[in-house]
Order: structure tokens, then C-alpha cells, then sequence
């Protein structure tokens, strides 16, 4: 998992937790359709008015977040939906 700036330079990275599988309800069998990988970042540099948070093949561009929205309630990324 990657953190870039506006300027697009990378200002923090960090490895994801182990994932944890959750069923969203929308199907009948009962299998788990969703996985969530946590992750804690810390030191990233103050500044900016927005980042960009990147995961896998995702890094790269990333999406973009505010730094209140990081510093309030963190990032949530759904990738393959």
C-alpha cells in the first residue's frame, strides 16, 4: 500500500494485515464475497490538501482522498467491484 503526495511522489508506504473474510448478504450460499486487508500508516508529511492511497495494480494512479477525510475517518479502497 502506497501514499503519494499532489505531485504524485510516494511519502509513505506500509504492507496490508492479513485479510478478513466478510459476507456482504448479497448471495444466498452463505460463501464470503469480500476481504479486508487493514493497514495503519503513520509519519506521512503534512501539506498537502489531498493524497492519493494505491494498493496493488491500483498504486500507481491510486485514489484520491483529502488529508481530513485521512485524518478523520482513514481510506476505505474496494478493488475488483
Amino acid at each position: 500500500m502506497t501514499i503519494s503526495d499532489a505531485n504524485g511522489t510516494i511519502v509513505g508506504a506500509t504492507t496490508l494485515s492479513s485479510g478478513t473474510a466478510q459476507p456482504s448478504g448479497s448471495y444466498s450460499t452463505g460463501y464470503a464475497d469480500t476481504c479486508v486487508f487493514p493497514f495503519t500508516l503513520t509519519d506521512v508529511p503534512a501539506g498537502d490538501g489531498f493524497y492519493r492511497v494505491g494498493v496493488g495494480n491500483t498504486a500507481g494512479a491510486g485514489v484520491p482522498f483529502s488529508a481530513e477525510q485521512l485524518r478523520t475517518s482513514g481510506a476505505t479502497i474496494s478493488i475488483g467491484q
